[in-house]
């Protein structure tokens, strides 16, 4: 009889530890993919503002060069180039473009970005904004 209980009870403390370390697996693969599933909250604000650059960009400059691309970026002002709070700005020392990005929820950052000049299938000179 104590021989009994005694395998019951380590039969139901196997069955215990199987069942903890299944909720374990679970909670770990949940949390998982929440991680990955989550967005960028900046996402939105970069998308806009670099959409923005891009059409100002290839509105107003005709022959694609350095110098042209560092004059016309020049004239930017943050109210030209901006989504909500936040905008584009230009730094002629380091001639980088920065994204200040501000979201709804009070969160804000700073992204570094600068004009690549490429040339396209067609042979054709583009400027390519990528982070730095």
């Amino acid at each position: 009889m104590i021989s009994t209980l005694i395998i019951s009870s380590v039969v139901i403390g196997m069955l215990l530890y199987e069942y903890k370390l299944r909720i374990m697996e679970k909670r770990y693969i949940i949390s998982t993919i929440e991680s990955e599933l989550k967005s960028d909250p900046y996402e939105e604000y970069r998308v806009h503002l670099l959409a923005s650059l891009n059409k100002y960009l290839k509105d107003n400059i005709k022959t694609w060069d350095d110098e042209n691309i560092h004059n016309k970026l020049l004239e930017l002002d943050k109210n030209r180039l901006h989504y909500e709070d936040s905008f584009v700005e230009y730094d002629s020392q380091s001639k980088e473009i920065i994204l200040s990005l501000h979201t709804r929820d009070g969160l804000s950052k700073k992204e570094f970005y600068r004009c690549i000049l490429t040339k396209n299938d067609k042979e054709e000179t583009v400027c390519s904004i990528a982070k730095i």
